[in-house]
This record gives C-alpha cells, sequence and structure tokens, in this order.
C-alpha cells in the first residue's frame, strides 16, 4: 500500500477510490464541510442516484451529505421548497455483488433512512415498483417468479415480499420458453500419458465440450428449422444475431462453445474481450520481426512456416527440416526451394521479410507485409481465412499498438519487439451493433443487451474467483476491521467465524 501510495504521489494520481475518500472527507469531516455544503447548496435542486444497488457506503455518505438540507423542511426560499427532488433507481436482483464495494442490502436501509428524514420534514417520499417487463414473455417472467418462490431466496432480494414480475400488455399475447436441459456430467478421469498429449488439452469427452457441441447444434437446429422470434409483433425466422450466449467467466467453456459454433458452420463475432498478447495472430506478426532481426532462429523460423503467411502443414515442414545434419533450416528452405511450390512462395516471401526489415520503420514493415500479394490473396486476407474473422480485431489493435510505440521512440524493428513482448494488451470489443452473428459474452459484459434466445451455460457456477485471504469483521465501536487467513484449514475460531460469515452473504 505504502509503494503504490509513492507511485500515486509521484504522478500526481488519484485512483477511484481516492476521489469517493476526498469527496466524502470534503462533505462530512473538518471545519471546511459546513462551508462547502452551503455554497453547493445553492446550486443542487435534484440528485439522480443511478443503479443504487450497487453504491458503496462510502457512496451513500456522500449523498446522505448532499441531501441534508433538502429535508431540512427550510430549503432556500419556502416557494421553492416542493421543486428540490431525490429520485433513486435500483434493483437488488441485479446487484454485482461486492464490486468497488456494492452492498445491495443498503438499498433498503437508505429508503427508509431518507423516507424517515422526507417525511419528517413534510415531504412526499414513496417507492414505485416497477414490476412490469417490456423485455420479456409470460412464460419466462413466470420461470423466473418461481425460480425465486423459496422463502430465503425471495428475502434475499427482496425482503419483506415476494418477487413477482408482470408483462407489459404489448408483450402479454407473445409466446416464450425456457429449456431446462440436463447437466453434462464429467466422465469418470483416467490417467493421461504426458508424453502422448499436453495436460491442459481439453478432452474429447469433457463435460465442457459435449456441452459446447450441444449449444452448437441446438443452434443450428433452430436456425434451418426457421423456429420464429419475434420483430415487433410479427415473427420472422430466427438468425445468429437473435442468439446470445452468457457465460460467468472467460473459460475453456467459453473457448469451447467459440470453437463448436465455428466448426457448425455459425457466423460468430467472437469474444467480447480480447486478450491481444494471447492471440494466436499476435505471435505470427511478432515472428516477422523476429525472423527479420535474426533469420537463424529456428523455432521462430518453423512457426512462420506453419503461420498462415507460409501456410506448410506438418508433413511438409517435417521434410523440410529432416536429417539437416548442421544445415541451418532458412539455408535449407532457399536452397531446396525449387522442389516444392510451397517452399517457393515461403522463401520468396520470407526474403521479403528480410528485405523490408533492413530499411523500413516498424509500421511501414508491418503494413507493406500484410498487405503483400501471394496467389492472388493479399497476407491480411489469408490471415482472417485462416483465423477467423474475430483476428480482424487482433490484427487491427496489433497495428494500432506498433503506431503507439514508434511515438514513444520505437523506431526499428528491436526496440519494437521488446517492448511489445512485455505487454499484457486486452482489447474490449463492442458488441451492441446489431449484426447477423452470434454473441458470447459474459453475463457482467452484457449487462444492458437484449436478444431474443439467450442461452446460460454456467448457471450451476458458483463460485468465478478464489475470494481474498482478507476477512472483514467488525469491531463493534472501534469500526470495520479485517482477519487474514489463506485458507480454512488454517482458521481459528475469530476467523472461522468471519469466514462463514462472508460466506453467507455470498450465498
Amino acid at each position: 500500500l505504502a509503494a503504490y501510495a509513492i507511485e500515486k504521489a509521484a504522478s500526481g494520481a488519484l485512483d477511484f477510490a481516492d476521489l469517493v475518500d476526498r469527496t466524502r472527507r470534503l462533505l462530512r469531516d473538518g471545519d471546511a464541510a459546513a462551508w462547502v455544503l452551503f455554497k453547493l447548496d445553492g446550486g443542487i435542486d435534484h440528485i439522480l442516484l443511478d443503479e443504487a444497488q450497487d453504491t458503496s457506503p462510502e457512496q451513500w455518505d456522500i449523498v446522505d451529505a448532499l441531501t441534508d438540507d433538502f429535508f431540512s423542511g427550510q430549503g432556500r426560499r419556502p416557494e421553492q421548497r416542493l421543486k428540490r427532488a431525490m429520485f433513486v433507481v435500483g434493483d437488488r436482483k441485479q446487484s454485482i455483488y461486492s464490486f468497488q464495494g456494492a452492498r445491495p442490502e443498503l438499498l433498503l436501509e437508505k429508503y427508509e433512512f431518507h423516507h424517515d428524514r422526507a417525511t419528517g420534514a413534510g415531504f412526499r417520499f414513496r417507492q414505485l415498483d416497477l414490476r412490469e417487463s417490456w423485455r420479456s414473455t409470460p412464460q419466462v417472467l413466470t420461470f423466473v417468479d418461481a425460480l425465486f418462490a423459496p422463502p430465503h431466496l425471495s428475502e434475499a432480494v427482496q425482503p419483506g415480499a415476494e418477487v413477482r414480475h408482470e408483462v407489459a400488455a404489448p408483450r402479454r399475447a407473445h409466446a416464450g420458453c425456457v429449456d431446462v436441459w440436463d447437466l453434462e456430467v464429467e466422465p469418470r478421469k483416467t490417467e493421461r500419458d504426458a508424453w502422448d498429449l499436453p495436460l491442459d488439452v481439453e478432452p474429447e469427452d469433457s463435460a465442457n465440450r459435449r456441452l459446447a457441441r450441444r449449444i452448437a447444434a441446438e443452434i443450428r437446429g433452430l436456425i434451418d428449422r426457421g423456429d420464429g422470434v419475434y420483430d415487433g409483433d410479427t415473427l420472422r425466422p430466427a438468425d445468429e444475431g437473435d442468439i446470445l450466449i452468457l457465460v460467468r467467466r472467460r473459460g475453456v467453456l467459453f473457448e469451447e462453445i467459440l470453437r463448436a459454433l465455428k466448426r457448425a458452420g455459425l457466423r460468430v463475432a467472437g469474444a467480447d474481450r480480447l486478450s491481444l498478447t494471447s492471440h494466436i495472430i499476435f505471435d505470427d506478426l511478432l515472428a516477422l520481426a523476429r525472423f527479420a532481426l535474426f533469420p537463424d532462429d529456428e523455432l521462430t523460423l518453423a512457426a512462420l512456416l506453419k503461420s498462415p503467411f507460409c501456410d506448410l502443414d506438418d508433413g511438409e515442414l517435417y521434410r523440410l527440416a529432416h536429417g539437416r545434419e548442421g544445415e541451418g533450416l532458412w539455408a535449407r528452405l532457399r536452397r531446396r526451394a525449387g522442389e516444392d511450390g510451397k517452399w517457393a512462395d515461403a522463401a520468396a516471401f520470407l526474403t521479403l521479410v528480410q528485405e523490408t526489415g533492413r530499411t523500413a520503420r516498424p509500421f511501414e514493415f508491418y503494413v507493406r507485409l500484410t498487405e503483400h500479394m501471394a496467389g492472388g490473396r493479399s497476407m491480411r486476407q489469408r490471415l482472417l481465412k485462416r483465423l477467423g474473422a474475430e483476428a480482424k480485431d487482433a490484427l487491427d489493435e496489433f497495428l494500432t499498438q506498433v503506431l503507439a510505440a514508434e511515438t514513444r521512440g520505437a523506431h526499428d524493428l528491436e526496440t519494437l519487439a521488446d517492448e511489445l513482448a512485455g505487454l499484457e494488451i486486452v482489447v474490449k470489443r463492442e458488441m451492441e451493433a446489431v449484426r447477423r452473428e452470434v454473441r458470447v459474452m459474459t453475463a457482467h459484459g452484457a449487462k444492458g443487451l437484449e436478444a431474443p434466445i439467450v442461452f446460460l451455460p454456467e448457471t450451476t457456477l458458483t463460485q468465478t474467483q478464489r475470494p481474498p485471504s482478507l476477512l472483514a469483521v467488525d469491531r463493534g465501536a472501534e469500526g470495520a476491521g479485517f482477519l487474514w487467513c489463506a485458507r480454512s484449514a488454517g482458521d481459528c475460531p475469530a476467523t472461522a467465524a468471519a469466514r462463514a460469515e462472508r460466506n453467507a452473504r455470498d450465498e
């Protein structure tokens, strides 16, 4: 924490938590608070608090301070008293629990607090339940209400009332359905020989792969059958753009679904977040610079020969590389290029890579090579044909990063390769544009989006990340505190109680 504070001070920066804390102190603590609130009071008539279920206690302190004079019963002038308004909107069911300190239970507590303040000062303060849904059909909402029927669930999201939704009038005649599939169960694990397969390769009969294939087959079937979706009040055949697949995390299942959809011949929008540095196109493009700098790096050269730039398969690479007896792979390729048309094309392209690398700056180097024509297609087209349409975003972002590196002073390939190799670049892709492609996203990333057909393949996943070792505890008059215990096996009575309380809140 001290090192982090030093870094922030050195760059004159405040993070989001700093902004919240300093604003809170400005309005709550010290002699200046009354003066600041007096000055603000002249300029604030209305407060709108959106997504209130995700408002942290510190942020609520700011709202409480700003509204002190709203409910004092005096205000600025008697004739303007009723013009002041506080509008709070939120839904406990939609809370991103614990995100930036979000505590959904505060929504009810703060309603009661502000209700008492307002009515005590003679103002109206009401809670309006917006039960009508314009997004969904009677069958879907009936299922949701049934899901929250058990008392412990309804009490958790809506204390003192049952969870109940109503369908807006324009959608009451629309038909819908909820399909609940049997769980895919992992097969009994067998011992795997590390010499045969990498241990992190997903088995063909794994639950993730079976589920991914089943989802792809279902989508392929409903499109081929012409299953209907509503467009206004009319039914039309569904296409890929009507389908949204929501997962809890970008893990193995996420990747398997993308792969299965492509194998089924379905148009796919790709991942909503693209890790550029872990994308294979990043490795291929970086390999161009490394080969231009050092052609005797045989692993890099072999990777380039297998890439879409040269397009050799395993057999062609083996025939070229086997039995060299000390001869370098680059020398062997140039000497034997005439024996095979693909070897000749690869040698010609790699010669161009070396020649371009001697004179061109990094951005020019990559633009010239990706636009280079071979066999009637540019290298860019070859990359996208092999790696899929989502590789376009990765390629464009790579070129953007190269241009940015040039502006920072990376004017040669060696500096560029060194700089890019140490970066972790994640690209957020826009999924709101209406395209005829299946969207696969995390539930959090898709917040606000909608689709006629939605798949939820990870509803049984209870925990998406390992909780921190810090356990919050209430120390009474001394305020909040923390206990540290890395594993439950090492718990003492105090940490065991704190861990049990956290697990109950999470559940």
